[in-house]
């Protein structure tokens, strides 16, 4: 279990800067600060609703069938960010280089 949490933590510090900065580049810039506001809310609310649902789960399906869903939803998010799309001639005018 602690090498899970650890391989999750991990993740978790990747995923977090990494959102942050690919943020401006699937979002048009006038809607860049709404954005931003709406993803900080979510994570604020998942930040709270999480380990109520995670002990819910827990003590109804056990451990686990807990960590199963939690695998699953991970394949979920891996499969909708595979939707996002980057225009690439936005970002080389951005930053000024090939990709």
């Amino acid at each position: 279990m602690f090498i899970c949490l650890l391989f999750l933590g991990v993740l978790n510090t990747l995923y977090r800067p990494t959102l942050k900065a690919i943020l401006p580049n699937i979002v048009n810039k006038k809607y860049l600060i709404k954005a931003n506001s709406c993803r900080s809310m979510a994570q604020q609310i998942m930040e709270m609703v999480g380990p109520i649902l995670a002990a819910y789960l827990v003590a109804t399906f056990g451990i686990f069938i807990t960590f199963e869903i939690n695998g699953l939803s991970f394949l979920l998010a891996a499969f909708a960010f595979g939707f996002i799309f980057i225009d690439k001639n936005r970002y080389q005018k951005k930053h000024g280089s090939t990709i």
